[in-house]
């Protein structure tokens, strides 16, 4: 048996040379430890025996970055490298047995373990334990069985009870794929959609709309089984009206169950209910005219069609309809409905996308909802469509990529990216992206946002922050910005850049700034307005008007002309505290403050040892004692 199995035709990188370690010739008992690949007299063979009984022997020479890499793992053992094709001398590329014998200078004559080479299929059934024994079967029942390529049997399904479609079917169903279909397995989806109770529940009429006809006592009549009935008679000859029910976002109506009488006998009224999806009334039965008060029950049955979407969501409408009829009498009317897959529905008003889930469905309150957002942006354009929402949420991480107009949208999320795609966005609201592209349209707002290589229309930038210094945001058309409390995304001294284009005058209003922002092809026209503190930079500009008004530096102010009278830096300051006469502290300040110190040299006398120091009129601020030495050197002159 071999002393160890190796994977065949496979790339091996540490292939044992040697059983035991290498030993030294001289003393037979010390171990090598630093042969190397080359060593004076190296005399390496891969010795080898195929399963019919071929035995070779091949002379390897060892590499040290080739591809039979000599290795000293440790303590006198060695390994070598053997690659599966395309080797000099030997390949990993035939089941057998093999194994090394070799010699050195200075070393004992040695060899390595003999190793079994076999398919990796079997190594891992037998040793590594990762997968079944693949046994190729050459008959079955006594039939033959073709051999495909590599002597395996083909025994793929091709067909089914003589159905080529089937096998495919089984595929999709369990590759995860999934079926749909009327005749296909339900997926989990589906199922989780399907009503919790298998009760049905009621409900009364919400209102009644009389078209023709005159009508006794009111709907409210209809909720209790009391006798009092909700009448509705003819008006020249004809009654048409309908009760209407409200099943809810998530209900499906089942049937109305009508409890009282009509009038009179060989009189027909015609019962009707409304399909929303087809936008007619259909019949769905009769009620024959009696003499007298007798109540009866009767029940119709509705189906899905019978139920609101949209702006008409959940509402079933149930109309009697006549020519000859002298009275249609309701004592109690309901109808039952069944709830489908109730969810906490589109919460916030919203439709909820999440590009991280896998859910392209679209149907009205099941899909998009909260709990079930939607994964792709078809399918949140087709709600926003269906529902008439135009509010959505989206989950952290996500990616918007807009290919339709998106006026009136508003986009809620955090740390998630929006793509404009040279759509337009006027009016819309966006909240927590990261921006990149174009869009055309005005008047939208972008708040909490991160705005790189960005060109817009005019509109509203609430706390936002800039990154790119390329090109920067673009004032993509003319019109008023209102940029306000801008931050830059850029580190060091280099700031955001702002870039006009050449399409007219623009205008912007930069509030509450707390950054720097470097202006780019501004021109005669262009106008901007910058409040706040940081740093104001011209880059390429043939004119343009700036106001700036808060603790500014400047850089590179060229042709922008600049109004800047309310503007503030260090230089301003100082100039403004050389400017100020003491006169306007002096009431005020501490007698060791620096308006003592300016009085003290221009408005003082010194008599004896009472140093005297004088407001500017005159009056005495302070005064102090000195000490004077007749003898010292008095101060003529500085040069």
């Amino acid at each position: 048996m071999p002393e160890m199995w190796m994977d065949v035709d496979a790339a091996l990188a540490e292939v044992p040379v040697n059983i035991l370690p290498l030993i030294d010739d001289t003393d037979f008992k010390a171990r090598e430890v630093s042969i190397a690949y080359n060593a004076a007299g190296m005399d390496l063979v891969w010795n080898f025996v195929t399963t019919a009984g071929a035995f070779t022997q091949t002379a390897v020479t060892p590499t040290t970055a080739g591809v039979y890499d000599w290795t000293h793992q440790g303590d006198g053992m060695y390994t070598i490298e053997i690659p599966a094709s395309a080797g000099g001398s030997i390949n990993n590329d035939a089941e057998g047995f093999g194994w090394f014998s070799g010699f050195v200078t200075g070393v004992l004559p040695w060899r390595g373990p003999v190793i079994g080479f076999r398919a990796a299929a079997l190594n891992n059934a037998l040793i590594d334990g990762g997968d079944n024994l693949d046994v190729n079967v050459a008959q079955w029942l006594a039939q033959a069985v073709t051999l495909s390529t590599g002597n395996k049997p083909d025994v793929n399904v091709d067909e089914i009870s003589d159905d080529a479609t089937a096998p495919q079917n089984l595929e999709l169903q369990y590759d995860t794929t999934g079926l749909t279909g009327d005749t296909f397995p339900a997926t989990q989806v589906q199922v989780g959609k399907i009503a919790s109770g298998t009760a049905a529940t009621n409900t009364t009429a919400a209102s009644v709309t009389v078209t023709t006809g005159v009508e006794v006592n009111s709907v409210t009549d209809t909720v209790e089984l009391n006798g009092t009935v909700h009448e509705v008679n003819p008006s020249g000859g004809n009654t048409e009206f309908y009760y209407e029910f409200n099943v809810g976002s998530n209900g499906v109506p089942v049937s109305v169950e009508w409890i009282g009488y009509a009038n009179s006998i060989n009189d027909s009224y015609a019962i009707y209910a409304y399909n929303w999806s087809g936008a007619a009334w259909e019949q769905v039965g009769t009620v024959s005219g009696a003499v007298g008060s007798t109540i009866v029950a009767i029940i119709f049955d509705l189906t899905t069609g019978h139920v609101g979407t949209g702006a008409n969501v959940g509402l079933v409408r149930w109309r009697p309809l006549s020519a000859d009829g002298t009275g249609f009498n309701t004592d109690r009317i309901l109808c039952s409905f069944a709830t489908v897959f109730q969810s906490v529905g589109y919460d916030d008003g919203a439709i909820w996308y999440d590009d991280g889930v896998s859910n392209t469905d679209t149907e009205i309150f099941v899909d998009g909802v909260a709990d079930n957002p939607v994964s792709t942006w078809a399918a949140v354009k087709t709600l926003v469509t269906s529902t008439g929402l135009h509010r959505v949420h989206i989950a952290n991480g996500s990616t918007v990529t807009l290919d339709a107009n998106s006026d009136n949208l508003t986009l809620l999320g955090e740390g998630w990216t929006l793509a404009l795609g040279g759509q337009s966005v006027a009016s819309a609201f966006v909240r927590g992206a990261v921006i990149s592209g174009t869009a055309t349209g005005s008047g939208y707002t972008l708040e909490f946002c991160e705005l790189g290589a960005v060109t817009m229309a005019p509109g509203t930038h609430n706390f936002c922050r800039y990154t790119d210094v390329v090109t920067g945001f673009t004032f993509g058309s003319t019109g008023t910005f209102f940029i306000n409390d801008p931050r830059s995304g850029v580190p060091g001294n280099t700031a955001p850049i702002f870039t006009w284009d050449a399409s007219g005058t623009t205008k912007a209003n930069f509030r509450g700034a707390s950054c720097g922002i470097q202006f780019e092809a501004m021109a005669a026209g262009d106008v901007a307005t910058v409040e706040g503190f940081g740093q104001i930079i011209e880059g390429t500009c043939a004119g343009g008007a700036v106001t700036v008004r808060g603790l500014f530096t400047l850089s590179g102010i060229t042709n922008i002309i600049l109004t800047d009278d309310a503007r503030l830096d260090t230089l301003h300051i100082a100039d403004e505290v050389l400017k100020r006469g003491v006169s306007n502290v002096q009431d005020a300040a501490d007698t060791t403050s620096l308006a003592a110190v300016i009085l003290g040299i221009l408005e003082s006398s010194i008599s004896g040892t009472t140093w005297t120091i004088r407001k500017t009129g005159g009056t005495t601020f302070v005064t102090k004692t000195v000490t004077v030495d007749s003898g010292a050197d008095p101060i003529t002159g500085v040069t």
